[in-house]
């Protein structure tokens, strides 16, 4: 449950196991997932799962990283109502997934007694799927790493933070210390 994407990521891709993967994100069971990790508290995992199995599949493969990365966008947008209460999977989020992601289009059908949005239903994701919570003062500075993998954030609160890209989580504490209320990117060397 919570390590399935670590071990599909360390094999080969495999059009035969694509299926199977396929086959679990394109219908009720990532629901059923979300329900679960949500309940353990540990929903965030599910950014990291879901953007692993985007990378680890092929081009020929496009429509599973296109679910895997519908999934990453359901629980940007959702995370913060399903982590309060488990059934606003059903209750406040699925009714809201815009008509044209895959997750609505396809479980929407499946779930017939889901609310319905019957006149400004959104048609695609918007393009901001989330925020990074943390520094409890005004954000002066941002940098990525060279992978893109990871953003540092420097703050009037005088932290320095550390995140992961792909899931918005904070990669350890806040680096403290900084005499200035800011930080220059060109100061900092992110590997």
């Amino acid at each position: 449950c919570l390590y399935w994407a670590n071990h599909l990521q360390a094999t080969k891709f495999d059009p035969e196991l694509a299926v199977h993967v396929k086959d679990i994100l394109g219908n009720e069971r990532i629901l059923f997932w979300f329900e679960i990790l949500g309940l353990l508290g540990v929903l965030g995992n599910s950014v990291h799962a879901l953007s692993g199995v985007a990378r680890w599949t092929q081009v020929s493969q496009s429509d599973l990283e296109a679910l895997a990365r519908d999934g990453v966008k359901f629980i940007h947008s959702f995370s913060t109502a399903i982590s309060a209460s488990t059934p606003h999977i059903y209750i406040s989020a699925l009714p809201f997934v815009p008509e044209n992601a895959i997750p609505y289009r396809d479980l929407i059908v499946k779930l017939p007694c889901t609310a319905k949005i019957v006149e400004g239903h959104d048609k695609d994701w918007p393009a901001a799927q989330g925020s990074f919570w943390g520094h409890t003062s005004g954000v002066t500075s941002v940098a990525f790493s060279p992978d893109g993998r990871r953003i540092v954030s420097g703050s009037y609160d005088g932290t320095v933070r550390v995140w992961d890209a792909d899931g918005g989580v904070e990669i350890g504490s806040p680096l403290q210390g900084h005499i200035l209320p800011w930080w220059h990117k060109d100061c900092v060397r992110l590997t």
